[in-house]
């Protein structure tokens, strides 16, 4: 399945829709293939690390893909995309993963043990909102 964003690879997972695979690795590429099956495991600070970039690449995402939705212009379409890919390359390096790593880990969500990495991701995605101080208001007594 295919997103706005044309090269990135899309798949659901739960309250965040999609995490998308970032260019430079299709799908049937023998170099991501090889990559995903000569991982045996993917160990739980990886799937801290990617839930905390996914948590922090959605507003991101979500502003992208509604200024894609607002322009018919195909070079717009182009620059928005590629301004995402720089800043969800920035989000992931920033946060200790490497693309090769994210990359890996969204496709391992499309594969046979994928529901189970799915659960592991979105309850540490739980954990890490119910961990962050919660904003208060500015008009509370």
């Amino acid at each position: 399945m295919r997103s706005w964003m044309g090269g990135i690879a899309v798949c659901t997972v739960g309250i965040l829709g999609w995490l998308g695979v970032l260019p430079g690795y299709e799908l049937g590429s023998p170099r991501v293939l090889a990559q995903t099956t000569s991982q045996e495991g993917i160990s739980p600070e990886q799937i801290s690390l990617f839930a905390k970039v996914v948590l922090e690449l959605e507003p991101h995402r979500l502003e992208a893909q509604k200024q894609a939705e607002e322009t018919t212009d195909r070079n717009a379409k182009d620059e928005i995309r590629r301004q995402f890919i720089r800043k969800a390359t920035e989000i992931i390096t920033g946060n200790g993963m490497t693309v090769s790593d994210y990359n890996r880990i969204t496709l391992r969500l499309k594969g046979s043990d994928g529901e189970a990495l799915k659960t592991q991701i979105e309850q540490e995605i739980l954990t890490l909102q119910a961990s962050s101080p919660q904003p208060t208001s500015l008009n509370s007594p």
